[in-house]
């Protein structure tokens, strides 16, 4: 069967403004705050974020998993009109010091998208002919 498998990086900057993006669409991603830093760690995405309060600031970490990142990294590539599909799975991990947004799309038959004999809508053929 066949499939395919794309892989798209992103570094801490990428990362930073998919991060941010996404918390302006979903307020309730991460307290309001100054996003301070970003650090790309084995396991998770670390981000920290400045609270500014009336007199004080603090700085709070927080951890993102990589399987919930993937949301936010998406809707910086369909900001960024970095051509997605929409079928397929879609998984987030780190690599190195980048993050990976993979994506792996089988033949169409595994979606069930088309069956086995259906085909000839594709080629513009009636079917039984050709």
């Amino acid at each position: 069967m066949p499939h395919e498998l794309r892989k798209i990086y992103f570094n801490a900057i990428d990362l930073t403004h998919a991060v941010e993006r996404f918390r302006n669409e979903k307020p309730q991603f991460l307290p309001p705050g100054k996003l301070h830093h970003v650090d790309i760690l084995p396991d998770h995405l670390l981000v920290r974020m400045e609270l500014t309060y009336v007199d004080n600031t603090h700085l709070l970490d927080y951890k993102i998993d990589y399987d919930k990142l993937a949301d936010a990294i998406i809707g910086f590539c369909i900001e960024r009109r970095i051509p997605l599909p929409s079928a397929g799975k879609k998984v987030s991990y780190v690599e190195g010091d980048e993050v990976v947004l993979e994506i792996v799309l089988a033949d169409e038959t595994a979606y069930g998208f088309a069956k086995p004999g259906e085909w000839s809508r594709l080629r513009g053929v009636a079917a039984g002919t050709g």
